[in-house]
């Protein structure tokens, strides 16, 4: 699932999938982890029976539905000592970068009647080629059309917007002319000074 919430488009994307398994959600509070109770599996493995937390004064206790829990690094910790983990000593954290470009523009990449029609997502494979012309990119690019319809811009203008994941042994300028060049060949050609990076 892709959602497009700017930065917690990670989080929407948990969220829309975690209700379709009855998740609960807390937001906007401070929880403090009282009691995680643990018991063996079939498979002989620990797994979390059940949780117990604080909101507003008042514990609740709520059984996760499949034997597992998400958690952030603050979290992480004292789940690790319940289970009696220990951090791998090759573990490394990694980061992802991505390259946004967004473009208001007249024209939009799909043309139709319907306004509705007129609102768009898709991908562009890696290594692909438009119009007969290489892109260039490393690594997917997506494409998200919206227009005035739903408020993304305007009356007579679309907004688009496209991003892809760097790739880190890559340089960002070589990247960065992948999304120049699918603009310059979809026809954006003299709007690249108005990009918005």
């Amino acid at each position: 699932m892709m959602c497009n919430y700017g930065s917690s488009e990670y989080a929407q994307a948990f969220s829309r999938i975690g209700s379709l398994f009855g998740n609960v959600y807390i937001v906007n509070e401070d929880l403090e982890l009282q009691d995680a109770k643990f018991a063996k599996g079939e498979s002989g493995r620990q797994r979390i029976e059940s949780v117990e937390i604080n909101y507003n004064d008042s514990p609740i206790s709520f059984e996760p539905g499949r034997g597992g829990i998400i958690a952030g690094h603050h979290f992480s910790e004292l789940i690790g000592a319940k289970f009696g983990l220990e951090p791998r000593p090759d573990f490394k954290q990694s980061l992802l970068q991505c390259l946004r470009v967004t473009v208001l523009t007249r024209r939009p990449l799909l043309r139709h009647t319907d306004q509705f029609m007129k609102l768009a997502t898709f991908v562009i494979p890696p290594q692909s080629k438009e119009s007969g012309t290489f892109v260039g990119n490393a690594c997917p690019i997506r494409v998200y059309q919206l227009n005035h319809f739903i408020d993304a811009s305007p009356p007579g203008f679309f907004l688009l917007m496209l991003s892809m994941q760097l790739e880190g042994e890559r340089d960002l300028d070589e990247q960065r002319a992948c999304l120049y060049r699918l603009l310059s060949i979809l026809n954006f050609k003299g709007e690249e000074r108005d990009l918005a990076q």
